[in-house]
């Protein structure tokens, strides 16, 4: 599916970053602050494109609307699996 595939892509950029930053000398310090940003970023774009969503649907919309609502709850559910699973913890930083 599309959207699996580009939260594979985006967990091996991230991988990639830290990878890099880690060549440049960055401690675990740097790194989980790089991270913590990171994330905050991400859930700014969340709280964005769930706004966006409550603001489109309301009581007598059309079915256009609501079909382009259920997409974009499709890729914050998306979102909200990439944030949760367990490959994208880092507890050892």
């Amino acid at each position: 599916m599309w959207d699996s595939e580009t939260s594979n892509v985006n967990h091996l950029n991230q991988n990639q970053r830290l990878h890099v930053l880690e060549e440049q000398g960055f401690d675990g310090k740097d790194a989980a602050f790089y991270v913590d940003k990171e994330y905050n970023e991400r859930m700014e774009e969340f709280q964005r494109q769930l706004d966006v969503v409550q603001k489109m649907v309301k009581p007598g919309c059309s079915v256009e609307v609501l079909n382009v609502a259920l997409a974009s709850i499709a890729s914050l559910v998306d979102v909200l699996d990439f944030f949760s699973s367990e490959s994208n913890l880092r507890s050892s930083l």
